[in-house]
């Protein structure tokens, strides 16, 4: 991570400056990458999906081998709320619980120690949304999309917690996702 510590001075010194640059930039975004995915992951490009104050979400393609992550960016004047550890956290319990399909997590971190952000770095998954899709469907496969995504939502219906309300600091640390990174399968490592 040698080369890493001049983005990480500069994405220090990026948070406290008045003159905010462009919310995502690539050199930091780079580093983060490679900071949480290993030295192999090589920004080839991104594009930005949603941008909002203080807030993006980027399609980053990388190499070796090329594939896709998506990448959630917030600051702290981020517009709306984002646990990124909930959502880890949620997501490994859908993997882990359910057959539902759904991304990987590869990173996050909510804790703003390296970077001017909070984060989390996940597998893209390619397809088209509902809203896209379910209106130009032929009726008898519109029901059976329907039928197949109701059987999914009662299997999410089967996970279970520890108690009612909020996904808090128990069910977080008994899944051992608080700023988990760098995911040991990206790196060569074994799991």
């Amino acid at each position: 991570m040698g080369s890493d510590n001049g983005a990480l001075l500069f994405a220090k010194e990026w948070a406290m400056s008045p003159d905010v640059p462009p919310f995502v930039d690539r050199t930091l975004l780079a580093a983060l990458l490679r900071s949480v995915l290993g030295t192999s992951a090589t920004l080839i490009s991104y594009r930005i999906a949603l941008e909002r104050d203080d807030y993006a979400v980027v399609v980053a393609t990388l190499g070796r081998p090329e594939h896709e992550v998506v990448v959630k960016l917030a600051g702290p004047r981020a517009p709306i709320a984002c646990p990124f550890d909930r959502t880890a956290t949620i997501v490994a319990l859908v993997r882990n619980q359910t057959p539902v399909p759904t991304f990987d997590v590869l990173a996050a971190d909510i804790s703003y120690r390296a970077w001017p952000w909070r984060y989390l770095v996940m597998t893209h998954l390619t397809g088209t949304p509902w809203a896209q899709v379910g209106t130009h469907l032929a009726a008898d496969v519109h029901r059976r999309a329907y039928r197949d995504l109701g059987e999914m939502v009662a299997q999410l219906h089967t996970i279970r917690f520890p108690a009612f309300g909020e996904i808090g600091p128990k069910v977080l640390s008994k899944n051992k996702l608080y700023n988990f990174s760098p995911n040991p399968r990206l790196n060569g490592a074994s799991a």
